[in-house]
This record gives C-alpha cells, structure tokens and sequence, in this order.
C-alpha cells in the first residue's frame, strides 16, 4: 500500500487533484485563488467511547486536596509559571513558584474576564432561562465556566483560557504592540494543545475542542498570520464531524456547536469546499429539543452554499471546456439558494410582532452624517439580518460571474430553461446589500456589544467592501464610508482578516 504523500495540500488531497507541492501554496490553490491548506499532519477526531479508554493526565484540580493528585500541581505550575496572565495582559516571569490556589485564583478570574467581555447577554435573562440566548454565536464562551466547575482543568485548556483572556485583555486596553509575553503564552499553548493531540490516541473530548476554539478566536483578536484561524476552525469542524450530530445537541457540546458553526461555515466558504454541515442530520438533530432561533435555521440554509462555491471554481478553472448544461444547472440551484435566503428574511419579518431593523432619526445617529445608521432590537438580529445579507452578496457576486461565462459559452440556437436576471439587477441589488450592512456596522460598533458585536462582522463587512470596489467608481462614496468604517475598527484594535478578497474573480 502507498503512503501518503506528505508533499500534497489539503485542498488537492480532498478534491483529489494533483498537486505540486509548491510553499506557501500550491500551483492548484493559487490559480483557484482560494487560500492553500498547507501540509499539515492530519489529527483523526473521534469521540469517547469508554470512560476508561485514556485517561488523560489531569495537571491540577480546582481546589481538590486528594493525595492521588498531590504532585501534579507541580508539573502545572511548572508549564505555565513562564507565562501568567496578569490582570494588565502583560505577562512577566515569575522566579518563585505560585502555589495551586493562586494559579486556581487566576484561571477563574480569566474566565470571569472572558464571559464579561467577549460578547453581550441577549437580555438580562440569565442564560440557561433564555430561550433565545444561544442566537449569539459569541456566547459559547460560557462553556468555560461549565468546564472549569467540573473540578479539573487539564494544562492545556487552562493555557489556551490564558491565552483568550491576555489577547482578549490586549484588545480591552488598547495597546497598540502585541505584548510578547501575551504572543509567548499563545504559543505555549500552541506547543500544549498540540502534544495534548498527540497523547491522545485519537480518543479526544469536549476538553480538547474547548482549546482549539480558544485559539481560533485569540487568532482573530491578534492574528499571527492571514490564515491561522481557518487551521484552527478546520481542527473544530473535524471534531464535530466526528462526534456526530446527536451528541451535539446538549450541554457544553452544543454550546460550543452553536458558537462555531458559523466560523466553520465561513471557512468552508472563503475555501470553497462543501461541508458535512448541510447532511440533513446536521441541520436538525443538534437543534432537537431547542428553542426555535432566528440565526439557526439560516446557517442552515446557507451550509449548502460551499459545495456550490465548488463547484462554481471547478467552472472558473475550466472555462474554455465548461459544460453549458453544468453551468446552467449551477446558476439554477444558486437562484434557489438566494431565494431561499429571500424567503428566511420575509418570514423572519412577517412573524415578528415589531420590526427587526429600522432606520435611526438623524438626531440619533452615530456615525458618519451622510448615512443612514441601521438599527436593530439585539445583536441576535443584528447578526441574523447581516449574515443573510453577506449570503446573499457571495450568490449574486458568483451568479454574475457564471452569467459571463453562461453566455459565451451556451450552444447557439438553444434556449435556456433557467431565466437569468440582468447584469445590471444584479449589480444594483448587490450594491444595496452591501449599504445595508455598512450602515450596520454603527450598531455593532457599539461599546455595549463588547468585542463580538464588530468582530462578529468580519465576513459580513468584508463581504460588502468587496462588492463596493467592484463596483467602483460609482460606488466611490461608499467606499470613503468603508475606509472610515476600517479607521475607526483599527482605533479599537480589530483588525479584519482579509476575508473579502477570497471571493474575487
């Protein structure tokens, strides 16, 4: 039997094409223009099947005092005496070492920091009385609390909080230079989770994939390169795949599902390689026994928009021998899709009992005078409203494309079965999307929405910028307000991954 080969990206090995092995990226994924998966060593996720089948080495008990457990406190403070996180996010190296209950004490107030700052309560409602609560996909992070009570925290979760709550506190201070204590702690976490996968044996639990979002998110707050995050989200998406859907539909495990499942929709889009996210199962039974939300049953529609993304770059990479009738059978399930997307909006309207988005009086506005500021009655909508809108932009941008290339290449004399609106519709449509969601961005820009509200629109934002310099120089006063919109995220220390420029021609 042939190994592996260790010389093929991750793209090319799933779409099983040939790859030259070129770094940074292959000749494949740059001529796709989507980002190269590298050539990472693959981790196989799988869920316990017996309690006694690992027992992974527990470095510290919170606040237990059994003999059984006396020395690992050592070998925890010993990992991460290097790199505490103090309250200013600046770490130093502490030369004595700090006793059990000072590294209990400073985990717990890590946690406390994470859960008050990352992202807003829906209400004031406490969260497990909230029947709309897990709307925001940011409130995952009230998993950790739930980890951290069960009485043991295995090192390298306690490292991956460490490092959440110094990047989170970096952003909260407003210091300009990430701290290289802060980038030290992140990558002693790294080298932690890391080996906590090796040891594992393949048998990984909830524990493991609570690190892995840690780091994902403390990518996106400082990112140490374009793409870190999508490794990460990548390593989520394999967990759950493996778990499996019914598991996910309560406790932590479906915290944590409904807090990524947007990250790994968009990493499946920006690489445009479907996702076991739109199989039927996965649509329905981790929601089994859920309130009904808004932002839910839109991620499921959309999670079968990857797999037409691929095959629309199958299309871009082989115009000149594109089958007609496959083009056309792509833009007609595209037209479904954005009518979808239509429709989940209408209804979401329709049923509410007041509006879901408004327009605010010039004497309340916030930001730039000549705009007019879109306002909505929660993040959850906020974030529901704007994720549509971007679905929908990522339809209309690829539907235009194929519209081109439908028409050079469709047999003369034939009719088609598919009506395709006009260019110019789609362009007009687009470019009001994309207005709606910038005038968002001074409601999620608020301070009351902590980090998640602005950052939670990284797609949505750079989905809509695209669309405006494609659209340019008509659209040049928009893209004045866009740049305003980037000064004023950079003043706050977000920087946005360069997400819209994945989906480019």
């Amino acid at each position: 039997m042939r190994p592996k080969s260790q010389n093929v990206c991750q793209q090319c090995r799933s779409r099983k094409l040939g790859c030259d092995g070129k770094a940074p990226a292959c000749t494949q994924c740059t001529l796709r223009r989507i980002p190269c998966g590298g050539y990472p060593q693959d981790f196989v996720f799988v869920p316990r099947t017996n309690s006694s089948a690992l027992e992974s080495p527990t470095l510290w008990r919170t606040g237990a005092k059994s003999t059984t457990h006396q020395k690992q406190p050592s070998k925890q403070i010993k990992v991460m005496k290097t790199h505490q996180a103090s309250h200013s996010g600046v770490t130093k190296t502490n030369t004595s070492e700090p006793t059990t209950d000072i590294i209990y004490s400073r985990l717990e107030h890590d946690i406390c920091f994470i859960v008050e700052n990352y992202s807003p309560l829906y209400s004031s409602m406490p969260a497990e009385s909230n029947p709309w609560h897990n709307q925001i996909c940011g409130a995952w992070v009230e998993a950790l609390p739930l980890l951290f009570a069960k009485g043991q925290m295995e090192a390298f979760l306690a490292s991956s909080i460490m490092s959440f709550a110094a990047a989170l506190r970096h952003h909260c201070l407003g210091s300009d230079a990430i701290p290289s204590q802060a980038l030290g702690l992140y990558c002693t976490s790294l080298g932690l989770v890391s080996a906590a996968l090796q040891t594992a044996n393949g048998i990984l639990q909830v524990e493991h994939c609570a690190a892995i979002m840690c780091l994902a998110v403390t990518e996106l707050v400082f990112p140490t390169s374009e793409s870190s995050w999508m490794k990460h989200a990548t390593a989520v998406e394999n967990f759950f795949q493996r778990v499996g859907p019914v598991p996910c539909a309560t406790g932590i495990l479906h915290k944590l599902f409904v807090g990524f499942r947007p990250l790994i929709l968009i990493n499946s889009l920006l690489n445009r390689r479907r996702t076991f996210l739109a199989q039927h199962e996965w649509t329905t039974q981790p929601f089994q026994g859920q309130p009904i939300t808004l932002m839910q049953p839109l991620l499921s529609k959309a999670a079968c928009l990857p797999a037409l993304l691929e095959r629309c770059a199958d299309s871009e990479i082989s115009v000149d021998v594109a089958d007609p009738v496959a083009l056309e059978h792509v833009k007609a399930d595209l037209i479904t899709v954005l009518q979808a997307f239509k429709d989940w909006e209408s209804a979401a309207r329709s049923q509410s009992s007041s509006p879901l988005s408004w327009k605010r009086l010039d004497a309340e506005r916030i930001s730039d005078p000549d705009v007019n500021d879109l306002w909505f009655p929660d993040l959850a909508t906020a974030n529901s409203l704007t994720y549509c809108w971007a679905f929908e932009l990522v339809v209309l941008r690829h539907l235009r494309f194929l519209s081109r290339t439908f028409e050079v290449k469709k047999p003369s004399g034939k009719l088609t079965c598919v009506q395709f609106p006009p260019e110019t519709l789609l362009r007009h449509k687009s470019v009001e999307l994309a207005e709606m969601i910038c005038d968002s961005m001074a409601y999620l820009m608020q301070p009351d929405m902590k980090l998640w509200g602005p950052a939670s629109a990284f797609f949505t934002f750079g989905t809509a910028f695209r669309t405006f310099k494609d659209s340019k120089p008509d659209c040049s006063s928009r893209l004045l307000h866009c740049q305003r919109i980037v000064d004023q995220l950079a003043k706050r220390r977000i920087i946005f991954p360069e997400a819209h420029e994945f989906f480019s021609e």
